[in-house]
């Protein structure tokens, strides 16, 4: 099953492969029923078209038949537009020049009647593009995540970081930490937020009275980050003490 919901941000491993290992721990992605994208005259019109068509025409027309059931297949799972479909195939299987020599290496080997020859080739073909698809989407949200949690080292302002590097009694000024509140805002609460949590659970004993105090810790916080001007020193300074410690 391609779902999106079995991601590991930090592992090593491709999304591709995590798409393979995903796909084992449920119901498997599988090749799809492409017989339900024609109807029983279209059949009949494709196989006596093909038969009274030269040696050298047969594959191009097995492939294109092939192109306009995918495309049906993306329209019905995809709502893509028909012309967005059709790039997608060329994008993710190739072009026709490309495709034709395999389709008359299928052609050649295949011993069953030629509108199965062109489902099945179809269903693979799907099978092969949902998945190119899917994992090409789950790269892009795997850069997505990233852009919003980038993995650094360096995750307080790197000017402040560097003076504290030369000076290991530096300490930022009212100031300074209020520049920095100020331009650093969603980075600065998710993690002020998550070290408030981890000492309440650390100085609160009884779980209830836990996320009474996280909710309390975070709607001062709330407050404070939502101040849409550079907060004042006096401000900074109460706002520090209270997270150094005190219980709210």
């Amino acid at each position: 099953m391609l779902t999106a919901y079995l991601f590991d941000p930090t592992s090593i491993e491709s999304v591709e492969d995590q798409v393979d290992y995903n796909d084992k721990l449920s119901k498997p992605h599988k090749p799809r029923d492409m017989r339900v994208f024609l109807e029983d005259e279209e059949i009949e019109a494709f196989q006596t078209a093909y038969d009274g068509l030269p040696h050298n025409e047969k594959p191009i027309a097995i492939w294109r038949s092939c192109c306009e059931v995918i495309i049906r297949a993306l329209i019905f799972d995809e709502d893509f537009y028909p012309e967005t479909a059709a790039e997608f195939i060329t994008s993710g299987i190739g072009s026709e020049h490309d495709m034709l020599p395999k389709v008359r290496e299928v052609i050649s080997r295949s011993t069953q009647a030629p509108i199965q020859v062109m489902l099945s080739m179809a269903s693979d073909l799907y099978y092969v593009l949902t998945k190119k698809i899917f994992v090409t989407s789950m790269t892009l949200h795997q850069m997505d995540f990233r852009s919003i949690f980038p993995q650094r080292v360096c995750v307080h302002n790197q000017n402040l970081v560097l003076k504290r590097l030369k000076d290991p009694h530096y300490t930022p000024s009212a100031e300074e930490r209020a520049k920095y509140f100020a331009e650093n805002r969603e980075q600065s609460f998710s993690i002020i937020n998550s070290l408030s949590i981890w000492e309440i659970s650390q100085i609160v004993p009884i779980v209830e009275m836990q996320v009474l105090q996280n909710a309390g810790r975070y709607n001062i916080l709330k407050n404070f980050y939502s101040d849409t001007s550079t907060p004042a020193p006096s401000k900074v300074a109460e706002i520090k003490y209270d997270l150094k410690g005190k219980v709210l």
